[in-house]
């Protein structure tokens, strides 16, 4: 059986910038977070992406503890499941009138709108999230480069006719999160303790990567880096144990697909991920790490995952 939270999310975010990797975090009710570190990818228009979303007031329930099933972490670590966003027929009557309906064989009326549609497994087995007309927005780069919401578009119905697709505002979206990224954690969640605080006000800097430093920067001492086109063989083998031992002790996983060589690796690292990806300084006190894989860089991997994606 799924542990469904649907009535207490009250809004979130997911990130898919990076294949085979999902990361984001759900906002309850109460203030609280849950914390998605997931394998795997998003599907449809959502692959891909970095997404924000919030929903209705009346669909975000009060949630205290007792509502999420005992022993229920906050820190959700495992694999995607069927993430969607689609139209869905939603009845615009009371679940009477709709069973009347039903009995005179009559179709009720319906409002089509947005379905946003999270499942995953982790921890505590298969967990559901289901939030009907969710505003939700992309994370994208704006003029300047920095990062900045961007609608994204969604179906919605029309008053009167068939559902069309619009634009959601980003205002209403980011409304949200800049309400929340402004408020104390002693005041959305009073009697806060401690430990739970500063490890949400940590959760809050890593997602914002407004404190994000270059990842070489994160070695002491510094790096002594080769050049990959003077290694070979068993030299170019000791030489990248040598470094991924290094990136371990700062929270940074590599995995390496079976077409890339020990130098193959090693290029990719030096050459594309270390001078110019940046990190969360204090990421080992979230107990957090960054995942990489030859397999984002690999023609190979990636004509076998297209092919794997064909019905």
């Amino acid at each position: 059986m799924a542990c469904r939270l649907n009535s207490g999310v009250v809004g979130g975010e997911l990130d898919n910038s990076r294949l085979n990797a999902v990361r984001g975090r759900l906002e309850l009710s109460d203030g609280r977070l849950i914390l998605l570190e997931l394998t795997g990818d998003l599907h449809g228009q959502l692959a891909g992406r970095h997404v924000r979303f919030t929903v209705a007031p009346k669909q975000a329930d009060s949630t205290s503890d007792a509502d999420l099933p005992h022993g229920f972490t906050l820190r959700q670590a495992g694999e995607v499941g069927t993430v969607s966003l689609l139209n869905r027929n939603v009845p615009r009557c009371s679940i009477e009138e709709f069973l009347e309906f039903k009995r005179r064989g009559e179709s009720p009326p319906v409002d089509v709108v947005p379905h946003l549609y999270v499942e995953w497994y982790g921890p505590n087995g298969r967990v559901v999230v289901e939030l009907n007309d969710p505003a939700i927005a992309c994370v994208g780069p704006n003029d300047a480069g920095r990062s900045a919401l961007i609608p994204l578009a969604v179906p919605v119905t029309t008053e009167g006719g068939p559902p069309s697709v619009t634009e959601i505002g980003v205002e209403d979206v980011m409304s949200m999160f800049t309400k929340a990224a402004k408020r104390s954690w002693d005041e959305v969640i009073p009697g806060i303790d401690l430990k739970t605080k500063q490890m949400y006000e940590q959760w809050d800097e890593m997602f914002s990567g407004e404190k994000d430093v270059p990842m070489l920067s994160m070695f002491d001492p510094p790096l002594e880096l080769r050049n990959a086109d003077e290694l070979s063989g068993d030299e170019a083998d000791e030489v990248l144990d040598d470094l991924l031992d290094r990136l371990e002790k700062i929270h940074v996983s590599f995995d390496i697909c079976e077409h890339f060589s020990s130098q193959d690796a090693y290029r990719l690292l030096v050459e594309k991920i270390l001078p110019v990806d940046r990190i969360y300084p204090k990421i080992a006190e979230t107990g957090h790490t960054m995942m990489y894989s030859t397999f984002d860089y690999c023609d190979q991997c990636l004509a076998e995952y297209d092919l794997d994606e064909v019905p």
